[in-house]
């Protein structure tokens, strides 16, 4: 028996092929995107709001400096940052895909309602340097 295809558009309802098309980016847009440091000089209107501009990272049971923490890259993983930046090369790439546990590390977090703290094991390679914040 003959077998037809159709194309997967084929089968999404039309209104969801219409936001995939509004929730696109013109190459032209107007709006410039900010890459790694041009936004350097918005950093003391930050600071003047209240927000923090420098992550609060914990390794070893002590903080990192403030010099290796400016260090930290929005699309860097942590095990990028422990490796290349703080030069703790205990965890390793293994598969990068978050398979083989290779780069498993240990991350601690402060339950504010039973005022204990929990411990949970991340793939270093998959998380980024940045969502360990705090």
């Amino acid at each position: 028996p003959s077998r037809t295809f159709r194309p997967l558009h084929s089968f999404l309802p039309s209104s969801f092929l219409e936001v995939a098309l509004v929730g696109t980016m013109a190459p032209n847009q107007s709006n410039r995107l900010l890459y790694e440091n041009e936004d350097v000089q918005l950093i003391p209107t930050f600071e003047k709001k209240g927000y923090r501009t420098t992550p609060i990272l914990f390794v070893n049971g002590e903080r990192v400096s403030e010099k290796l923490v400016a260090q930290a890259r929005p699309n860097q993983t942590l095990l990028s940052f422990l490796r290349d930046v703080m030069l703790l090369t205990g965890s390793k790439l293994g598969c990068a895909e978050g398979g083989c546990g290779a780069c498993t590390v240990m991350i601690s977090k402060k339950d504010k309602e039973t005022n204990t703290i929990k411990h949970f094991s991340v793939n270093a390679c998959l998380m980024p340097v940045l969502a360990a914040d705090g």
